[in-house]
């Protein structure tokens, strides 16, 4: 009752205070400090410990009663410390392999969970039935919340086909080969894309299958494919620019009501099988051949009034990639005026030509940067790099021009690295010096020895690249000359091409020829002889015309292949893709210039 009676007495001391103040009453120092005095007292230090303890104990006895693990073992414990901890019921679950499931990869999941052990008892079984989960893979996604992967099956060729697509009524009337142990899933998954069942076949060597021929298909799963296959359209889309499309999907899924088995099983044995494709880790690497946005095409550009004229027909196509390449050899100087001649320089304005491609990287190998000049190759290199260009091939000077190029992006990292082979045999002035720029100078054990610096820095694909001898089908007589389409024999340019290859290189492209040269797989790694014109004015022979675009494809840090477009330039000078029998000429050149050994 003291205890009431003081603080109700406190209560109405303030307020008798408070109502004093309204009136206009000043308050004494004294009536202040009571006021303060009585919101300390508000404050009540152990009533919130013990509010704290009070929300524990609740929150302990709710964990109890609900048989949460840890807290019901612990009090056990307290209840009878002589005895032991309670015994966990161990059940054993019953798995089940789809027959989709390769006997290797069931091997490698049963490892997995068979590590799972208490006491002697193994928490998986093996079985063929009556299973109370079931791994597999289904042409269908599955409802629900245990779907462990999503992939996709694609068409493909061999790298050296003329064939670039495929559709659902061929599906129908080729042959079908896939790969070994395949067969029963891939049905599945086809047939419900063409709604009937193909002809399919099993290879036990899929590649070799289809080098030989061009009658049947291939199917294969995207993480299975490597860059000797030539992935090829699906209904007109091509997977990888337009993924999804392009592929068919099929799923790897976990059925059966045992949640908890699912749960072990999707965070044990998921590692043995591969990651679902994302398309936001594809990286695509365009990379071209010759520019030289001069003499007739640089008079053709200045009576356009458009500076980016040498783009309009291509230039949406190549900055579409998320890296695009150009090989520029002639400088910007001041006051250029393109005419005829050998001797080239490059109007500044024209550079518009290069930003409407989406040019990211400057190939500097070429032979004419300095034909005006060391200085104006000087300068040029500094109008690219402040427009955020990275180059490589050449430089401000010998050192900067032996400069590995990195480039790192969506999880892959890609080396560039060129050489001028040619005027470092011959001596010229377009090869960098201590204090000059130029091109980057040629040797076989300097390639080797950039290769291996390039893999120990991190390069996941190392890309080497050549100003060799110029080869194109000019003659008298105006007749058509094909033997540019394949490696030039004097230099020995297969020799120099494959040296490049056997030092590391993943891939080796000629950006020096003024004509589209043959292509081939040599141990397994892909060299391309020569890309032709991409920007020029040669339009004497159908060959200098002509031009390949490669897109390299990357997948976390996977070099997945190479995607060949074939390019024409009419007779205002605009590049173009081909397709049809533009294409296909083109191709089938390429094919029988192809070296034999």
């Amino acid at each position: 009752m003291k205890i009431t009676y003081r603080v109700n007495k406190d209560k109405a001391s303030k307020k008798q205070i408070l109502e004093g103040v309204r009136k206009g009453n000043q308050p004494t120092q004294e009536q202040v400090q009571k006021i303060r005095t009585e919101k300390l007292k508000r404050f009540d230090p152990t009533r919130v410990f013990l509010s704290v303890i009070l929300v524990f104990l609740v929150e302990i006895l709710v964990l109890y009663l609900v048989n949460f693990p840890v807290v019901r073992w612990s009090l056990d414990y307290f209840k009878n410390p002589e005895g032991q901890l309670p015994k966990v019921v161990y059940q054993t679950i019953k798995l089940q392999f789809g027959n989709e499931i390769s006997t290797e990869t069931q091997t490698e999941v049963k490892n997995k969970l068979s590590e799972l052990t208490f006491e002697g008892k193994k928490r998986f079984e093996f079985v063929t039935e009556n299973a109370d989960v079931t791994l597999t893979y289904t042409a269908e996604k599955p409802e629900g919340t245990y779907l462990l992967g999503e992939y996709y099956i694609v068409p493909v060729g061999h790298l050296y086909w003329l064939r670039d697509s495929m559709t659902k009524g061929n599906l129908q009337q080729d042959e079908v080969l896939v790969p070994a142990g395949t067969k029963t899933l891939y049905d599945e998954v086809l047939k419900k894309f063409g709604e009937k069942a193909p002809k399919t076949k099993e290879a036990p060597d899929l590649l070799a299958a289809l080098k030989g021929q061009e009658k049947s298909v291939g199917f294969i799963s995207v993480n299975d494919i490597n860059a000797q296959y030539k992935l090829l359209s699906l209904e007109g889309s091509y997977f990888y620019e337009d993924a999804p499309k392009g592929g068919i999907p099929y799923y790897l899924t976990l059925t059966g009501n045992s949640v908890v088995a699912k749960n072990l099983i999707k965070t044990r044995a998921s590692a043995v099988f591969p990651e679902s494709f994302n398309a936001d880790s594809l990286l695509s690497v365009r990379m071209t051949g010759v520019t030289a946005i001069t003499r007739g095409l640089g008079i053709k550009t200045n009576a356009s009034k458009d500076p980016s004229y040498a783009a309009r027909k291509i230039g949406d196509f190549l900055s579409k990639a998320d890296l695009t390449h150009v090989s520029n050899e002639i400088s910007m100087t001041n006051g250029c005026v393109p005419t005829g001649g050998v001797s080239f320089c490059m109007v500044s304005s024209h550079l518009a030509a290069l930003k409407k491609s989406g040019v990211d990287i400057v190939e500097l190998t070429g032979n004419h940067n300095n034909d005006k000049g060391a200085i104006y190759n000087e300068s040029s290199i500094k109008t690219y790099k402040g427009l955020g260009w990275d180059y490589f091939g050449g430089g401000l000077n010998s050192t900067d021009a032996a400069k590995i190029l990195y480039k790192e992006l969506k999880g892959s990292k890609v080396a560039f690295v060129g050489y001028n082979y040619y005027d470092t045999v011959l001596g010229t002035g377009a090869i960098a010096g201590k204090t000059r720029a130029g091109a980057n100078s040629w040797s076989a054990s300097k390639i080797t020895k950039d290769v291996d610096t390039a893999r120990k820095n991190g390069a996941d694909t190392v890309i080497v690249t050549f100003q060799y001898q110029e080869c194109w089908s000019y003659t008298s007589d105006g007749s058509t000359v094909q033997q540019c389409y394949g490696p030039i024999s004097s230099p020995n340019q297969k020799k120099d091409f494959r040296q490049a290859v056997d030092a590391g290189a993943d891939i080796v492209i000629g950006t020096q020829a003024h004509q589209p040269q043959t292509y081939e797989i040599y141990k397994g790694k892909i060299i391309f002889y020569g890309l032709g014109n991409l920007y020029f004015d040669q339009t004497e022979q159908l060959g200098t015309r002509q031009g390949l675009i490669l897109t390299h494809y990357l997948y976390k840090g996977e070099y997945l292949g190479t995607h060949i477009t074939t390019t024409i330039y009419d007779g205002d000078l605009l590049t173009y893709v081909t397709t049809g029998s533009q294409r296909t000429s083109l191709l089938k050149s390429l094919q029988t210039w192809r070296p034999k050994n």
